[in-house]
Protein backbone atom coordinates (compact mmCIF):
# COMPACT_ATOMS: atom_id res chain seq x y z
CA UNK A 1 0.00 0.00 0.00
CA UNK A 2 2.80 2.43 0.87
CA UNK A 3 4.49 1.66 -2.46
CA UNK A 4 1.38 2.78 -4.33
CA UNK A 5 1.26 6.07 -2.44
CA UNK A 6 4.97 6.68 -2.98
CA UNK A 7 4.69 5.95 -6.71
CA UNK A 8 1.79 8.38 -7.16
CA UNK A 9 3.73 11.04 -5.29
CA UNK A 10 6.76 10.55 -7.56
CA UNK A 11 4.49 10.60 -10.60
CA UNK A 12 3.10 14.03 -9.60
CA UNK A 13 6.61 15.39 -9.00
CA UNK A 14 7.74 14.24 -12.46
CA UNK A 15 4.84 15.66 -14.48
CA UNK A 16 5.61 18.37 -16.99
CA UNK A 17 4.80 21.84 -15.61
CA UNK A 18 1.79 23.59 -17.13
CA UNK A 19 2.28 27.21 -18.20
CA UNK A 20 -0.57 29.49 -19.28
CA UNK A 21 0.37 31.85 -22.12
CA UNK A 22 -1.35 35.23 -21.90
CA UNK A 23 -1.98 36.27 -25.52
CA UNK A 24 -2.74 39.86 -24.48
CA UNK A 25 0.43 40.45 -22.46
CA UNK A 26 2.58 37.92 -24.40
CA UNK A 27 3.95 36.20 -21.31
CA UNK A 28 3.85 32.73 -19.81
CA UNK A 29 2.29 32.66 -16.34
CA UNK A 30 3.40 29.93 -13.94
CA UNK A 31 2.06 28.90 -10.54
CA UNK A 32 4.63 28.66 -7.71
CA UNK A 33 4.29 24.84 -7.66
CA UNK A 34 4.89 24.55 -11.40
CA UNK A 35 7.69 27.12 -11.27
CA UNK A 36 9.67 24.99 -8.82
CA UNK A 37 9.54 22.17 -11.40
CA UNK A 38 10.76 24.52 -14.15
CA UNK A 39 13.72 25.61 -12.02
CA UNK A 40 14.95 22.00 -12.11
CA UNK A 41 15.77 22.69 -15.78
CA UNK A 42 17.77 25.82 -14.94
CA UNK A 43 17.19 29.50 -14.28
CA UNK A 44 14.08 30.68 -16.12
CA UNK A 45 11.47 33.34 -15.54
CA UNK A 46 11.03 36.29 -13.24
CA UNK A 47 8.85 37.02 -10.23
CA UNK A 48 6.54 39.93 -11.12
CA UNK A 49 3.77 41.06 -8.76
CA UNK A 50 3.47 37.73 -6.93
CA UNK A 51 3.43 35.61 -10.08
CA UNK A 52 6.17 33.85 -12.01
CA UNK A 53 6.48 34.97 -15.60
CA UNK A 54 8.29 33.47 -18.59
CA UNK A 55 9.21 35.45 -21.70
CA UNK A 56 8.00 34.14 -25.08
CA UNK A 57 11.58 33.03 -25.87
CA UNK A 58 11.78 31.07 -22.61
CA UNK A 59 8.41 29.47 -23.41
CA UNK A 60 9.64 28.50 -26.89
CA UNK A 61 12.86 27.03 -25.52
CA UNK A 62 11.13 25.04 -22.77
CA UNK A 63 8.48 23.83 -25.23
CA UNK A 64 11.17 22.72 -27.69
CA UNK A 65 12.96 20.84 -24.90
CA UNK A 66 9.62 19.28 -23.74
CA UNK A 67 10.06 20.83 -20.28
CA UNK A 68 6.67 22.57 -20.17
CA UNK A 69 3.13 22.09 -21.45
CA UNK A 70 1.84 25.43 -22.77
CA UNK A 71 -1.86 26.28 -22.80
CA UNK A 72 -3.92 29.38 -23.56
CA UNK A 73 -6.39 30.96 -21.14
CA UNK A 74 -9.09 28.51 -22.30
CA UNK A 75 -6.88 25.51 -21.51
CA UNK A 76 -6.17 24.64 -25.16
CA UNK A 77 -2.63 23.44 -25.85
CA UNK A 78 -0.21 25.73 -27.70
CA UNK A 79 2.57 24.18 -29.79
CA UNK A 80 5.87 25.89 -30.53
CA UNK A 81 4.61 26.57 -34.08
CA UNK A 82 1.42 28.16 -32.76
CA UNK A 83 3.43 30.27 -30.31
CA UNK A 84 5.64 31.42 -33.17
CA UNK A 85 2.54 32.45 -35.17
CA UNK A 86 1.21 34.34 -32.13
CA UNK A 87 4.50 36.15 -31.59
CA UNK A 88 5.57 37.00 -35.18
CA UNK A 89 3.21 40.01 -35.51
CA UNK A 90 4.57 41.33 -32.19
CA UNK A 91 8.26 40.62 -32.84
CA UNK A 92 9.41 39.95 -36.40
CA UNK A 93 12.81 38.81 -35.06
CA UNK A 94 11.43 36.19 -32.65
CA UNK A 95 12.86 33.25 -34.64
CA UNK A 96 16.40 34.67 -34.83
CA UNK A 97 16.24 35.51 -31.12
CA UNK A 98 15.15 31.94 -30.41
CA UNK A 99 18.07 30.54 -32.44
CA UNK A 100 20.59 32.65 -30.50
CA UNK A 101 18.91 31.93 -27.14
CA UNK A 102 18.91 28.20 -27.86
CA UNK A 103 22.59 28.27 -28.89
CA UNK A 104 23.67 30.21 -25.79
CA UNK A 105 21.70 27.92 -23.46
CA UNK A 106 23.22 24.89 -25.22
CA UNK A 107 26.65 26.33 -24.44
CA UNK A 108 25.77 26.43 -20.73
CA UNK A 109 25.07 30.14 -20.29
CA UNK A 110 22.24 31.65 -18.29
CA UNK A 111 20.39 34.05 -20.56
CA UNK A 112 17.87 36.74 -19.67
CA UNK A 113 15.95 39.25 -21.75
CA UNK A 114 17.94 42.31 -22.79
CA UNK A 115 17.11 45.92 -22.17
CA UNK A 116 16.73 48.87 -24.46
CA UNK A 117 16.32 48.74 -28.22
CA UNK A 118 18.61 46.29 -29.99
CA UNK A 119 19.99 44.49 -26.95
CA UNK A 120 18.29 41.11 -27.19
CA UNK A 121 19.84 39.34 -24.21
CA UNK A 122 21.92 39.67 -21.07
CA UNK A 123 24.39 36.84 -20.70
CA UNK A 124 25.54 35.48 -17.35
CA UNK A 125 28.68 33.40 -16.84
CA UNK A 126 28.36 29.63 -16.96
CA UNK A 127 27.29 28.23 -13.61
CA UNK A 128 26.26 31.61 -12.22
CA UNK A 129 23.30 31.96 -9.91
CA UNK A 130 20.81 34.54 -11.12
CA UNK A 131 20.16 37.04 -8.38
CA UNK A 132 23.64 36.56 -6.95
CA UNK A 133 25.64 37.38 -10.09
CA UNK A 134 25.25 40.12 -12.65
CA UNK A 135 25.25 39.76 -16.41
CA UNK A 136 28.71 40.10 -17.92
CA UNK A 137 27.71 40.48 -21.58
CA UNK A 138 25.05 42.04 -23.76
CA UNK A 139 23.99 40.30 -26.97
CA UNK A 140 23.10 42.24 -30.12
CA UNK A 141 21.76 40.07 -32.96
CA UNK A 142 22.41 40.65 -36.66
CA UNK A 143 21.45 38.42 -39.56
CA UNK A 144 23.68 38.07 -42.60
CA UNK A 145 23.14 41.08 -44.83
CA UNK A 146 21.88 43.38 -42.05
CA UNK A 147 23.60 46.69 -41.65
CA UNK A 148 24.11 48.77 -38.54
CA UNK A 149 24.54 52.54 -38.61
CA UNK A 150 27.50 54.18 -36.93
CA UNK A 151 25.07 56.02 -34.63
CA UNK A 152 23.52 52.72 -33.54
CA UNK A 153 26.94 51.15 -33.08
CA UNK A 154 28.04 54.10 -30.94
CA UNK A 155 24.81 53.96 -28.90
CA UNK A 156 25.05 50.28 -28.03
CA UNK A 157 28.81 50.47 -27.43
CA UNK A 158 28.28 53.34 -24.99
CA UNK A 159 25.43 51.41 -23.36
CA UNK A 160 27.63 48.37 -22.80
CA UNK A 161 30.52 50.49 -21.55
CA UNK A 162 28.34 52.47 -19.12
CA UNK A 163 26.79 49.27 -17.77
CA UNK A 164 30.25 47.64 -17.50
CA UNK A 165 29.35 44.74 -19.75
CA UNK A 166 31.01 43.31 -22.83
CA UNK A 167 29.14 43.78 -26.08
CA UNK A 168 28.79 40.68 -28.24
CA UNK A 169 27.40 40.62 -31.76
CA UNK A 170 25.65 37.39 -32.71
CA UNK A 171 25.78 37.10 -36.50
CA UNK A 172 23.41 34.54 -38.04
CA UNK A 173 24.17 33.32 -41.55
CA UNK A 174 21.48 32.08 -43.99
CA UNK A 175 22.01 28.47 -42.82
CA UNK A 176 21.19 29.47 -39.23
CA UNK A 177 24.78 29.14 -38.01
CA UNK A 178 25.80 31.69 -35.40
CA UNK A 179 29.16 33.39 -35.01
CA UNK A 180 29.87 35.64 -32.03
CA UNK A 181 32.03 38.76 -32.18
CA UNK A 182 33.25 40.80 -29.23
CA UNK A 183 32.83 44.54 -29.84
CA UNK A 184 34.78 47.20 -27.98
CA UNK A 185 35.63 50.86 -28.25
CA UNK A 186 39.08 51.82 -29.42
CA UNK A 187 40.13 55.36 -28.53
CA UNK A 188 41.54 57.14 -31.54
CA UNK A 189 44.30 59.59 -30.89
CA UNK A 190 44.86 62.66 -32.96
CA UNK A 191 47.83 62.21 -35.30
CA UNK A 192 50.56 63.04 -32.76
Amino acid sequence: MNDTLDNSKNKDENTIPVVTFDTQEYIGIVSPEEYSKILQSGPFGTLIQDQYVLTPIECMYLLFKNKIFLIDSDGSPISIHQLLKIMLPQDKDIWTKFLVYFDLRSRGYSVKQGFGPGISFRLYPRGSRLGDDTAKMLIYILTDGDSISLDELERITKLSTSSRKKLIFALINPQGEITYYKVSQVPLSEGK
